[in-house]
């Protein structure tokens, strides 16, 4: 197996020589990320991706696991269509520890709302809530953290 990070537009086989431990969780961590913060959905197996993980409430790729006998290209390629593929909604309900991970991480105090803001996209008021469609639930922060979440329907 090699793992592959994004670089631009493509992906390339990244290094993990000098990363003690080069599993999902350590190299998350060695990105700077805590395990709450990603996530890896079990339907990226469909589509020829061992293991991809993304930023958590993102289609954002911060590394693949991939097949040792693929191209930079062709990896490019499998990730780019699997990414089209799917919604981020679909990819959730395909995750099943997100709730877990997202609970765990909001007792934890991992989700600032500098985090949240740049993983959503927008500005998020420290002491306030904000409804992602998305992902059909609602946030609601205290003191610069993520500190409820719910889920909504349509």
């Amino acid at each position: 197996m090699e793992v592959y990070i994004p670089e631009g537009e493509t992906y390339i086989k990244f290094d993990v020589s000098n990363i003690k431990n080069a599993s999902i969780n350590g190299i998350t961590e060695y990105l700077g990320y805590d395990h709450c913060q990603v996530y890896s959905p079990i339907s990226s197996s469909l589509y020829n991706i061992p293991v991809i993980v993304f930023e958590v409430f993102s289609k954002k790729v911060l590394f693949a696991f991939m097949d040792a006998h693929y191209s930079n290209q062709d990896v490019t390629q499998i990730i780019n269509k699997y990414i089209k593929s799917v919604s981020l909604l679909d990819i959730y309900e395909d995750y099943f520890m997100f709730e877990d991970d997202l609970i765990e991480g909001i007792n934890r105090g991992v989700f600032s709302v500098d985090f949240m803001s740049s993983v959503l996209g927008i500005i998020i008021d420290p002491n306030g809530s904000i409804i992602c469609e998305d992902l059909r639930c609602e946030f609601t922060f205290k003191d610069g953290l993520l500190k409820r979440y719910a889920k909504r329907e349509n």
